[in-house]
């Protein structure tokens, strides 16, 4: 009986290498996919930092007197101003809603007020904040 040399794959061994494939190829993609919702999610975040970064540096030029009227957008939380007082921002070519809320202290004996700001916006259906704090002083 004589043994004689084949050459190339069998179809078993052909099967093996594509199912091993399939699964390498379906875990990168899931990274991929993962890796891209996540900068997405970090480039909102940016954003929401740098409109609180803005609003911040605006309120602290505002007149002490002022601030109080031109800051109540009728919202009783973030996600209510998110509804009535919202900016709009495009990220690649994803369209996002900031919704600001204003939470003005006022302590009437140092004519101090203190405001606080947070920064809400929806992403992949579940809310998120930012948020930051500055002080005006009556300087009268």
């Amino acid at each position: 009986m004589s043994l004689e040399k084949r050459e190339g794959f069998t179809i078993i061994e052909t099967l093996i290498a594509l199912a091993i494939s399939t699964i390498v190829f379906l875990g990168l993609l899931a990274t991929l996919l993962y890796a891209k919702k996540y900068n997405m999610s970090k480039a909102c975040q940016y954003e929401a930092v740098r409109i609180l970064h803005e609003k911040l540096e605006e309120l602290a030029k505002m007149d002490y007197a002022e601030v109080t009227s031109e800051l109540n957008n009728g919202a009783t939380n973030c996600q209510d101003a998110l509804r009535k007082n919202y900016i709009t921002r495009y990220i690649g070519n994803l369209k996002v809603k900031y919704g600001l809320y204003y939470d003005i202290n006022e302590n009437t004996d140092l004519q101090l007020k203190r405001i606080n700001l947070e920064v809400c916006w929806k992403y992949q259906g579940k809310f998120h904040h930012v948020s930051g704090t500055t002080v005006i002083r009556n300087k009268e």
